[in-house]
């Protein structure tokens, strides 16, 4: 239908956005959903990420594509392609590159948490701790 739909625990539909096809040329069709802090975000590799309300207004996009296994922590996004992990932040506009070593580059997987880097290789998993 073109709508993002909100449930609740008990899988009964409470909200549901406006129709995309209404708001833009091309619908987005994401890759990754994250509700967090009251704003949605969703990405899609070839569009970028669009950022709704709560209400399912839509706040804006951003055109950083190509990125693999986007998450968000803390209203911030972080996403990576082959070479970089990427950490954005929406309120500042602020796009930082980290470039990793040829191992991590290589990763089948990489999951990004509040505490932990997780690297899921061809045959083993590698768990580096980024607290303080």
């Amino acid at each position: 239908e073109g709508k993002v739909k909100h449930l609740n625990d008990g899988g009964i539909l409470v909200d549901q956005f406006t129709d995309f096809r209404l708001l833009f040329d091309s619908t987005p069709s994401p890759q990754s959903i994250a509700d967090q802090n009251k704003s949605l975000y969703l990405y899609d590799e070839q569009k970028g990420i669009y950022i709704f309300d709560y209400y399912g207004a839509f706040k804006k996009r951003v055109p950083f594509t190509g990125w693999k296994e986007v998450t968000v922590i803390n209203d911030i996004v972080f996403g990576r392609n082959g070479k970089s992990l990427f950490r954005y932040e929406p309120g500042t506009l602020q796009l930082q590159e980290y470039k990793v070593p040829l191992k991590m580059a290589e990763a089948q997987k990489i999951k990004i948490t509040p505490d932990y880097l997780y690297v899921l290789l061809r045959n083993r998993l590698e768990i580096y701790s980024y607290k303080r």
